[in-house]
């Protein structure tokens, strides 16, 4: 009698289970999603000053990108906007612009078959004194994953030095739940810190103000400077992104919260 794991039958059920097994890695491969998460879109008015922005992706690849709207997520809950249901195909080795998804502040998560460049960028005008516009841009720096429940990730060299200073932070909420996120501001350089506990309602976006540190004034005739450098550490109960907007003498910038190695 022929041992079982020489049977004939059985060497040909094993040898299709493999091509079937080998197949439908093939397939997972062709359908793998690439994910970017735009944590600021949509326009704003505040006093004296209007704010818009504008995505854009490029396609570096030698063949065509197949863009989708994944998933929306408004600021202060506001549900007036509906997701754009379309799919954008974007030709080989061009960039294409994004239509928004909504005129007010929000999130929004794009997936594609192709690895793309997605940027996005606010585009503000102030008027401060009441007399001069003040055009500014600002590059936003697009995430492409989420940092994973209870997580430690950190937000280096948030700038403040001077009260004019500012920073907010930016936390996205995919999760059809509360977060609750421990968010500590450290300024090593007058040993300082603070502890906050944010939430941020289930599948929405959360902007607010980052506490500063005031810069002690300096004595005349003191060769002393300051760095104003503020860290953020971040820890939730569900997945998250998050990064801050902060502007130090005029200038802007945007830093992308970083998970920590454990």
């Amino acid at each position: 009698m022929t041992p079982p794991y020489r049977s004939p039958r059985l060497q040909i059920l094993v040898r299709s289970c493999l091509g079937l097994l080998f197949c439908l890695l093939l397939s997972l491969k062709a359908a793998a999603q690439y994910t970017y998460i735009v944590p600021v879109a949509g326009q704003a008015v505040g006093f004296r000053s209007q704010y818009g922005t504008k995505i854009s992706a490029l396609n570096p690849n030698a063949t065509s990108a197949t863009l989708r709207y994944e998933a929306f997520y408004p600021a202060s809950g506001d549900n007036s906007c509906l997701l754009p249901d379309f799919i954008q195909v974007i030709p080989p080795k061009t960039m294409a612009g994004l239509g928004q998804a909504c005129f007010f502040l929000h999130a929004l998560v794009l997936t594609s078959d192709q690895p793309l460049l997605v940027m996005a960028d606010i585009y503000s005008i102030t008027d401060p004194i009441g007399r001069d516009l003040l055009f500014r841009l600002q590059p936003v720096e697009v995430a492409t994953s989420w940092i994973a429940p209870g997580v430690e990730s950190t937000i280096p060299n948030v700038i403040m030095v001077d009260p004019s200073d500012k920073a907010n932070i930016v936390i996205v909420n995919p999760n059809d739940f509360i977060l609750t996120v421990a968010m500590h501001v450290a300024r090593a350089e007058l040993e300082e810190s603070a502890d906050v506990t944010l939430t941020v309602p289930a599948r929405s976006v959360l902007m607010t103000a980052v506490k500063a540190f005031p810069t002690p004034v300096i004595p005349s005739g003191t060769l002393r400077s300051y760095d104003g450098l503020h860290q953020i550490t971040l820890r939730a109960n569900g997945k998250l992104s998050a990064g801050v907007s902060n502007e130090f003498y005029g200038s802007q910038v945007f830093r992308g919260a970083v998970p920590l190695q454990h």
